[in-house]
């Protein structure tokens, strides 16, 4: 079922207009389809609970999405257009429109609601002044951090707090390095401090998320987006893993094999830069890190191809290594990257830390259960999925995990029912 065949187009509505169709009832099969119908009976009690307004002189806290967890589209007028993430558009070959040079220029529409609406509910309920910051994901993580604190400076509200999940976790440390004085308690969620393996999966077009989206879009391969798309945005860059000694230092040029698809260097150089702009932690800075999923924990080159070594030690998209932050409290919870501002009691620990700076729920200490080490090639991932797959074929549960970087069986043989001879 459509959001248009209801009235209303998810991808462009906000967080205060959800929550009064939550609280109403209205749309309920469609949000129940978004969100799940689990999750959506959960987000209903929360938006019900909320029987008046935020009290004058709320603490303030602002919300963070990560990499991809802000809406972009494009304005013209009053006309609004939807294009990440909107799986209409995907399918239509629209997502070669996220180029930082595309015409109309692409805008941010607002924060991704199905990540990040619980963790502003149960903040609202504690008391908080909780508001999502939906920012340019495409861009430098610096740029983004000066767009935020240009917006601080014309609030009349003293200190905030800020949580940001994954890439939302740098935007905040570099936030912090332009504005110390109004910028309070940090808790990021996840966040890459030394890099991640997805952006390296993302340039050689052997991301899952990226090979998924690319069988629903029928006029471009993976490599064409990888090339067209991704390779081209510096916020990626800016999430590449910083190498230690002995590792692949994928900050020089002539460390990725292919050298047609080798990623921009001056975009890698820039990368390298922007690390050194930021903050380092203070007192009352956490992480809340993900564990116990299936994750990439290191690369390494095999002739003209590079092979990822999987481990179950980080969140399945930032290894536990990669995600220190120095200096910062450490919290550990057995969810994956994705799931992390959703699980209800890491939302419940984030209150605790707010209020309290401590917090029971979540483990202070972690030791990795098993150290089994799998290892994939670019042609093995790239083999996971083989063919288009028709959007109106897509079962809707396969639909709300579509960033999820994982093929499901289910995925793979839709494509391969269509995979040309």
């Amino acid at each position: 079922m459509s959001a248009a065949s209801q009235g209303i187009d998810f991808g462009l509505a906000d967080d205060l207009s959800i929550i009064a169709l939550l609280r109403s009832g209205e749309h309920a099969q469609l949000l129940g389809a978004i969100f799940g119908p689990a999750e959506y009976a959960r987000l209903r009690q929360l938006a019900h609970r909320i029987d008046k307004p935020v009290r004058k002189n709320a603490p303030r806290v602002y919300i963070l999405p990560g990499l991809m967890g802000s809406r972009l589209g494009t304005i013209e007028g009053t006309r609004k257009h939807s294009l990440w993430l909107n799986l209409q558009s995907v399918a239509a070959g629209e997502l070669s429109r996220l180029t930082l040079s595309s015409q109309p220029p692409v805008q941010v529409l607002g924060a991704m609601l199905q990540s990040y609406l619980k963790l502003k509910l149960v903040l609202t309920l504690a008391g908080f002044d909780a508001q999502l910051y939906a920012y340019d994901w495409r861009k430098s993580v610096l740029e983004s951090a000066a767009e935020f604190v240009r917006r601080l400076a014309h609030e009349r509200s003293g200190k905030v707090a800020l949580i940001g999940h994954s890439m939302g976790g740098l935007v905040a440390r570099a936030a912090m390095s332009l504005e110390r004085r109004r910028i309070g308690t940090v808790i990021q969620l996840g966040a890459p401090n030394l890099g991640s393996f997805a952006p390296v999966q993302a340039f050689r077009a052997v991301y899952p998320s990226m090979l998924k989206l690319a069988a629903l879009d029928p006029q471009h391969s993976p490599d064409q987006l990888a090339r067209d798309v991704f390779r081209t945005l510096p916020g990626l860059y800016e999430l590449l893993p910083t190498g230690a000694a002995g590792e692949l230092d994928l900050s020089l040029s002539d460390s990725w094999p292919d050298s047609a698809a080798r990623p921009d260097a001056s975009l890698l150089k820039s990368a390298t830069q922007m690390r050194l702009a930021l903050s380092k932690s203070r007192s009352n800075c956490h992480h809340i890190v993900g564990v116990e999923q299936d994750t990439v924990v290191s690369v390494a080159h095999k002739g003209a191809e590079l092979v990822y070594s999987y481990s179950r030690d980080g969140d399945g998209t930032v290894p536990r290594l990669l995600s220190e932050w120095s200096g910062a409290r450490t919290w550990y919870a057995e969810e994956r990257h994705g799931g992390l501002p959703t699980n209800e009691d890491i939302c419940k620990a984030i209150v605790d830390l707010l209020k309290r700076g401590d917090t029971r729920r979540l483990r202070k200490t972690y030791r990795l259960r098993d150290e089994t080490i799998r290892s994939l090639s670019d042609t093995q991932l790239r083999e996971q999925v083989r063919g288009k797959v028709k959007l109106e074929t897509l079962p809707i549960e396969e639909r709300r995990s579509i960033l999820e970087p994982m093929i499901s069986p289910q995925f793979a043989a839709l494509a391969a029912r269509n995979q040309a001879p």
